[in-house]
């Protein structure tokens, strides 16, 4: 494991705008988010940024562009490893929510439109 203190913070991070951007949303309370659940929002949440730079590779022409774009890349790429580790020692196994599905819903909906666009 790289940092386990690192990715639990990461964790937590992520998990609180996300729940508050849902709660508000919604105009009700959070969801209830089990480690599980959180564990799949980060894996989403990074797989977009992912997805993102490797359209930005894509489309990209200028150097500075497609170096952020491979810095997105990697760097995301670097937290899911550290999430998986994470959740392996563990013992848990990331979970689809409300939560999860929205930002991948969003993250597709959002994708294209700039490859269509």
């Amino acid at each position: 494991m790289r940092n386990p203190a690192i990715s639990a913070l990461l964790l937590a991070l992520t998990a609180a705008p996300l729940a508050a951007q849902e709660r508000q949303e919604m105009g009700n309370e959070p969801p209830e988010l089990t480690d599980a659940n959180i564990a799949a929002i980060v894996v989403v949440a990074n797989q977009a940024d992912i997805d993102n730079g490797e359209l930005a590779l894509e489309k990209g022409t200028h150097e500075r562009v497609r170096a952020f774009a491979n810095q997105m890349i990697n760097g995301h790429t670097a937290i899911n490893e550290a999430a998986g580790e994470l959740v392996t020692d563990l013992g848990v196994t990331p979970e689809a929510s409300e939560v999860s599905r929205s930002i991948h819903d969003g993250q597709e909906a959002a994708r294209e439109r700039l490859v269509v666009g």
